[in-house]
């Protein structure tokens, strides 16, 4: 889906390095298409908290419902666990944001909190 994005918000080149220096700050990112493992392209938005083995973790996440512009809250799907101190079945890790199956990464130019970047997204006015 093509949509019209703020002149409020950067575009981040998918690079481990440069991801990591938005660590703590609101991100937004789109997964590309990919029909043999059933991706529709979804939108996320949440606090990107680490970047390591090209995939990145965040938490606060919430999902874009982008037929009525509204945000659907995930909580942390895409945390980083402690496998010292987590149940490691849980590392099975079933959602995964991996650097190769994100289309692109967008930040506020601003400071703002995640509620606000949120509504930018959505409402670009």
């Amino acid at each position: 889906m093509t949509r019209n994005i703020s002149s409020s918000f950067s575009e981040v080149k998918i690079d481990t390095d440069t991801i990591r220096k938005h660590l703590g700050m609101p991100i937004i990112l789109q997964l590309s298409e990919d029909i043999e493992q059933e991706n529709e392209g979804e939108t996320f938005c949440g606090i990107l908290t680490d970047v390591e083995n090209n995939q990145i973790y965040m938490e606060k996440t919430s999902c874009l419902d982008e037929e009525n512009s509204r945000w659907i809250e995930w909580g942390d799907n895409f945390i980083r666990l402690d496998p010292s101190r987590e149940d490691p079945k849980a590392f099975a890790e079933d959602a995964k944001l991996q650097l190769e199956n994100i289309q692109f990464i967008y930040v506020c130019k601003e400071k703002a909190s995640l509620e606000q970047v949120q509504d930018m997204f959505v409402d670009p006015r």
